[in-house]
């Protein structure tokens, strides 16, 4: 998969921003269908663990793209009718590419400590993921290792790994969460995060 999103995926432009949504969809009764779908692209993914028999792990793929644009493709994928099964558990992840043409690593450094600094529970709250193997929460950068919250390693883009994946309001949340981070890095607090979480509305998504 990584070789075709690497000829169908563009490049990163500057306030751009892509998704890597993970979940779970029922079993069809043709092979599993993978590929395009507008903006996205739909690959099977085998570190999702699907709780139920009759379920495959799947991870849709953006194209880079302004927030509010990204926003609007997440309403049509969920609109689809295959999304009616969609369903997310503590093995999927959201995964969030910002270009490095709208966030430096000056200020990634700044998002990193305010995350690190964390206390579990509001992590809990606003993210719905804990450290664990694929997102530990660093003191300081580093690009040895891309499953880090703030993952530095990649050439053109900086991931944010520490989302827990759910539904449509989740992922936008997430998207949002993300662009309020970069534009708040040179002056991040708790309870200014606490009142975007508010305004966005946006549940835990295991609730």
């Amino acid at each position: 998969m990584a070789a075709t999103l690497d000829k169908w995926r563009k490049p990163p432009h500057a306030k751009s921003i892509g998704i890597e949504l993970e979940g779970c969809l029922s079993s069809p009764p043709d092979p599993i269908i993978t590929g395009y779908r507008r903006m996205f692209f739909a690959g099977k993914d085998g570190s999702i663990v699907p709780t139920r028999f009759s379920q495959y792990g799947i991870e849709w793929v953006s194209q880079p793209l302004t927030v509010e644009w990204l926003c609007r493709e997440l309403r049509w994928l969920f609109n689809q009718p295959m999304m009616a099964s969609w369903n997310t558990n503590k093995s999927c992840g959201i995964h969030l590419h910002v270009s490095r043409l709208w966030l430096n690593e000056r200020k990634a450094e700044r998002i990193n400590k305010f995350l690190h600094d964390m206390p579990d529970n509001a992590r809990s709250d606003y993210f719905g993921r804990l450290s664990n193997y694929f997102c530990a929460y660093l003191p300081t950068l580093d690009n040895s290792d891309r499953y880090h919250a703030v993952n530095i390693s990649n050439k053109h883009t900086i991931e944010f790994r520490m989302f827990a994946s759910g539904g449509l309001e989740w992922s936008m949340w997430c998207v949002r969460c993300v662009q309020w981070l970069i534009e708040h890095a040179s002056h991040l607090n708790i309870d200014a995060l606490d009142a975007l979480y508010v305004i966005n509305g946006c549940p835990w998504p295991y609730d």
